[in-house]
């Protein structure tokens, strides 16, 4: 047979299969031949519409970033993209007619052999972690992720998969996982010290504060009593700088804290009572100049924000001046301003001192912790607001902010 291609009368090409045989007569000898045609251009055109549109199939998978494959249901490949092609190091035309006992490592084949069957008896979506022998030779820890085809008659034809290589996030799976042990020990360490200091160290210390105070209330002698007296300063000292360090590694651990209702101008009274004494020493008045209620959200632990503030403000403030706190609407939150009349904070040093053990190049004759502040900005973190210090637009000093939500 034979095909040629005929102009009809109206112009219009056609193209015709022929199959023809010759006419043979009683001496077999040939007189003549007889061929008939069959109209198949419809037939050709159909052909050419499949072949463009496998061809944009071919074009579409490989235009996918990942490894594709297909096969029939025996397992026999059918094809590939070129992805799968650069990953496997196996060229389509070698793949195709194959199965994985012909192309893949003896101990890998039968695995993928097995969960091909699962597939076609389970059918739906499979999806699961193997290894994979890449072009280089390594093995690849790879995720597989494949589904049925159908026929046209709704039958089970084939599968279609795709390899999704993980390697690199087992690896780094895995280093997390160290580093979250490492990490879960390291916070161990830190309560186990965080319970050495807030109960060892700190019943030494108050035993020391205890018998200092007795050998104080009983010493005659001027040149002693000046000794135990700074004795009783640095111990004091020290147990301030304990209780900092216990409650910062205790805020530190924390991550979620309960909210109440409460006013925060009757927090800030209650504070302000706590400071009478030492504000007197230094002939200051500390006046919250704020009236009415202000309700918030907050946790009891807002108070040592408020007693931290404050107590700077007197520690760091001059004699003879007034301490002002104050209240201002911003929004959904309230923002309370703590302004004295002090040396002032450097705008280069003003992000620096809320860090822990940080204080600010200025009234060295004044020792701190290097953590009142750190533990202010751990809490106001907590309660979900901001802290900040500017320059006192009246004059001297510095005006220390917190912002908190309303109730």
């Amino acid at each position: 047979g034979f095909e040629t291609t005929i102009t009809r009368k109206d112009g219009e090409e056609r193209i015709i299969s022929w199959n023809s045989r010759n006419l043979i007569n009683e001496n077999r000898e040939v007189i003549g031949s007889i061929a008939i045609g069959n109209d198949v251009t419809q037939n050709k055109e159909a052909e050419k519409v499949q072949k463009t549109y496998f061809h944009f199939l071919q074009e579409l998978i490989d235009a996918i970033p990942v490894p594709v494959f297909y096969k029939n249901k025996d397992g026999i490949y059918l094809g590939c993209n070129k992805a799968f092609e650069e990953f496997i190091g196996i060229k389509k035309e070698e793949l195709v007619g194959k199965t994985v006992f012909e192309l893949c490592p003896e101990d890998l084949a039968p695995k993928y052999y097995e969960k091909d069957n699962e597939l076609f008896e389970k059918g739906g979506i499979q999806t699961y972690e193997s290894w994979c022998e890449s072009i280089d030779g390594s093995r690849r820890r790879v995720m597989f992720n494949k589904s049925l085809f159908t026929d046209l008659n709704g039958d089970k034809a084939g599968l279609v998969g795709a390899i999704f290589d993980i390697t690199e996030i087992k690896e780094t799976e895995e280093i997390l996982r160290k580093y979250s042990k490492e990490l879960e020990n390291s916070n161990e360490l830190k309560d186990i010290f965080t319970d050495i200091l807030s109960h060892d160290l700190l019943n030494h210390a108050t035993v020391i504060d205890g018998y200092t105070y007795l050998l104080i209330s009983e010493e005659e002698d001027d040149e002693k009593l000046m000794k135990l007296e700074k004795i009783d300063a640095t111990n004091k000292k020290l147990i301030e700088v304990i209780e900092c360090v216990a409650a910062f590694a205790k805020l530190e651990s924390t991550d979620e804290i309960d909210f109440e209702p409460r006013d925060i101008a009757e927090i800030i009274n209650e504070n302000m009572s706590q400071f009478e004494y030492q504000a007197a020493q230094k002939k200051m008045n500390i006046v919250l100049e704020a009236k009415g209620q202000y309700p918030a959200l907050v946790n009891p632990m807002i108070e040592e924000v408020f007693a931290n503030l404050i107590s700077n403000a007197v520690k760091y403030g001059p004699e003879n001046e007034n301490i002002k706190i104050d209240l201002k609407d911003q929004d959904e939150y309230w923002k309370v301003t703590v302004t004295d009349s002090g040396e002032g904070i450097a705008v280069e040093d003003r992000d620096m001192i809320f860090d822990r053990f940080k204080r600010a190049d200025g009234n060295c004759k004044i020792k701190g912790s290097g953590l009142g502040l750190a533990i202010v900005r751990r809490i106001i973190d907590l309660h979900g607001g901001e802290v900040g210090v500017e320059d006192n637009p009246e004059g001297a000093g510095s005006v220390f902010w917190v912002t908190l939500k309303k109730a």
